[in-house]
């Protein structure tokens, strides 16, 4: 069942759309090749950060190169969102940008209080 997590009593469609499917792979790739993780923790964070150019969440960037950087912004594009970790679905889950940024505003606002 791809693109579908299981999780106990229920099933949550989660990365439905191939763009959404290429945007998890790209960012899953680039934290396998810096730090041999399928999803390191707080990758969302860390690559939002080089696509912005400076740390989001207190989570420092990786300083991706400008290629690599140029095909996540293009998935990013592409998607319409982004993919965070979710504990509660146990996996990747697509938000679209104005709930990533919603997402994003929270998280940083926890990172300061």
């Amino acid at each position: 069942m791809r693109g579908v997590i299981v999780n106990e009593d229920r099933t949550i469609p989660t990365l439905t759309q191939p763009a959404q499917r290429l945007l998890a792979r790209v960012m899953g790739d680039l934290s396998e090749e810096y730090f041999c993780a399928g999803w390191l923790t707080d990758c969302e964070y860390a690559l939002w950060g080089d696509l912005t150019g400076r740390a989001v969440a207190g989570v420092p960037r990786w300083n991706i190169t400008d290629e690599e950087k140029a095909e996540l912004r293009l998935a990013h594009e592409v998607a319409g969102g982004w993919i965070v970790w979710s504990d509660e679905v146990g996996g990747r889950k697509f938000l679209s940008d104005v709930d990533w940024l919603r997402h994003l505003a929270a998280r940083s606002a926890e990172s300061t209080a």
